[in-house]
């Protein structure tokens, strides 16, 4: 189990009974690679730590202008995105460049960021004016836009229907 505190990141056995130190960055993201179990992301203010807690190395420490708000990992891809609480999105391509992004997004009042399960170019973004957007890596431009205000309620998170029909 990993979870994260004001010391850092630790690991604790479950069976052992035993805990361990994994970074001391302050981390309010934890997310794992779906291509590699050993390798995780762990995002908190400013910073950007991805790395091997089996041999417990530093993969990459990066640091951005504006605290991460989210990060995902592309489940097709070895890509990764980070969203910073400047409403911009980051998208890494880890063959390419571990800290200079491959393409840069801007969206206003942007929350959240979620990779298509079906097609490694599209990913969606919801924003705080409860809106969800489809975008693609190729264009600077949202492909599809549907505002969701007429529902009474706050929009508080957008995925992909497993079942690659619906958003």
């Amino acid at each position: 189990m990993l979870y994260s505190n004001d010391n850092g990141l630790r690991a604790f056995d479950l069976v052992k009974q035993t805990e361990s130190t994994l970074s001391n960055q302050h981390a309010t993201i934890i997310e794992t690679n779906s291509f590699n179990e050993d390798i995780l992301a762990i995002a908190g203010d400013s910073k950007i730590c991805i790395l091997d807690h089996r041999t417990r190395t530093t993969i990459c420490d990066a640091t951005v202008n504006n605290p991460v708000t989210g990060f995902d990992w592309n489940p097709l891809v070895p890509y990764w995105c980070t969203v910073q609480s400047s409403s911009s999105i980051s998208i890494h391509d880890v063959r390419v460049s571990l800290e200079a992004p491959v393409r840069e997004y801007k969206e206003s009042f942007l929350k959240t960021f979620t990779w298509s399960n079906a097609n490694c170019d599209l990913f969606l973004t919801s924003t705080m004016d409860q809106s969800v957007c489809l975008w693609g890596l190729g264009s600077d431009k949202c492909h599809s836009r549907v505002t969701f205000a007429k529902t009474g309620g706050t929009l508080t998170s957008s995925t992909y229907s497993p079942h690659k029909v619906t958003v």
